[in-house]
């Protein structure tokens, strides 16, 4: 018996040294997804995980977030959400690209993985799999928009366009593609992506800052855009 505790203590021993070491790592892979969801990967052994190539974000705590502006269409106003130096950045592109006549609105700003689960349940059944859902939207728990350093945005123009491919036809898809990187916003999903996410002119990360580089930086390292 004693020598069984001697062995017992022995191993316990061996496996906290191995896991200070960073030789044992150990992840919690439960996700709102359903059960035939494919198992989550760890990338680079970095805390960053993927879900259909999609990345883990956490969620942005809502005393970090700001009000950025209004989604206008039709009488209906809904005021959108960024976390306070991606907001700063936005409102600084936005005069700019006023005073060059072009209008640039937001779409959606943050948004919380529950409301999420909200648009990936009725996108699974719009394409009836996880697989071809995940190609038009993140899962819950993996998506850009949970940071509040990410914006889907609208030309006020032309609201046949919002959430379109046919944004790249509008005056502001033009204005950003020559501006939007001075303001320190990329698009994520570019045409033709490595990431393999359908094309999404209207969707803009901000990385103008070291804390924006940090969140993105696995997804910026793997698909480069």
């Amino acid at each position: 018996m004693l020598l069984t505790i001697i062995i017992y203590r022995r191993l316990l021993l061996l496996f906290l040294f191995l896991l200070s070491l960073g030789l044992v790592i150990y992840t919690n892979s439960t996700l709102p997804i359903s059960n035939n969801s494919p198992q989550v990967q760890v990338i680079n052994s970095t805390p960053a995980r993927t879900l259909y190539k999609h990345f883990e974000y956490r969620e942005a705590k809502a005393n970090t977030l700001i009000e950025a502006g209004f989604y206008i269409r039709d009488g209906y106003s809904r005021p959108e959400l960024l976390a306070k130096e991606a907001k700063e950045s936005w409102h600084k592109m936005v005069i700019a690209a006023k005073d060059e006549g072009v209008n640039l609105i937001p779409i959606s700003g943050f948004r919380s993985i529950k409301d999420q689960k909200v648009l990936w349940v009725n996108q699974v059944k719009r394409r009836g799999s996880e697989k071809e859902a995940a190609k038009r939207s993140a899962p819950p728990g993996f998506s850009e928009h949970h940071t509040g350093y990410a914006i889907d945005i609208a030309d006020i123009d032309t609201p046949s366009s919002d959430l379109n491919s046919s944004f790249d036809q509008t005056p502001s898809y033009q204005w950003l593609s020559k501006n939007a990187r001075q303001f320190g916003w990329e698009n994520s999903f570019p045409v033709n992506n490595k990431q393999g996410i359908s094309y999404e002119p209207w969707h803009w990360r901000y990385v103008g800052t070291s804390e924006g580089k940090r969140i993105f930086k696995s997804g910026r390292e793997k698909y480069p855009v």
